[in-house]
């Protein structure tokens, strides 16, 4: 018996844009949501505060925001392939959720 974790506590913040972006093409989204999902995303910018010094701002690349139903969605979309990919293997597969 093999066992797999995925610890996806920090995956939201590990998606990339660009790799997102192709993979709703492919799942034939609607062009013109594709084209809002982009522009939120490519707008995205963030800045460091330490020790009361806030660093300039700078341009986030990877991750979507964190809750409700919208990145739920796209991180389904993003990891997708992942479960299509085992769920044709001859290895069985159980999804097990967990907030722990």
């Amino acid at each position: 018996m093999y066992v797999c974790a995925l610890d996806a506590r920090k995956a939201f913040d590990n998606i990339n844009h660009n790799v997102l972006t192709k993979k709703l093409v492919l799942r034939n989204v609607p062009i013109r949501l594709i084209h809002i999902i982009v522009d939120w995303y490519s707008k995205l910018t963030s800045a460091v505060r330490w020790n009361n010094i806030l660093s300039f701002d700078f341009t986030v690349y990877c991750g979507v925001w964190h809750g409700g139903v919208r990145p739920s969605v796209l991180f389904n979309v993003y990891l997708n392939d992942v479960e299509d990919l085992l769920s044709t293997s001859v290895i069985s597969l159980h999804f097990i959720v967990s907030d722990a």
